[in-house]
């Protein structure tokens, strides 16, 4: 007997099944802490443009795992 199994990937912010295809993963870190998301293309382009005043007035870091060798 063959068994198959499937995964299903659920967007993170409205819980919509997505193709894995349409699967966006955005990494980002805050206060010393990383994230990470799947979501959609819209939702991708939605926290991005939420996102964007404080980027463009931000400025560059060094990676802190790169400091430590």
């Amino acid at each position: 007997m063959a068994r198959r199994e499937i995964t299903q990937i659920y967007d993170d912010l409205d819980d919509k099944p997505l193709q894995e295809t349409d699967v966006h993963v955005i990494r980002f870190s805050i206060d010393g802490s990383s994230y990470v998301m799947d979501v959609s293309k819209e939702n991708c382009e939605k926290f991005r443009n939420a996102i964007v005043e404080f980027i463009d007035k931000a400025r560059p870091s060094r990676d802190r795992q790169a400091d430590r060798w």
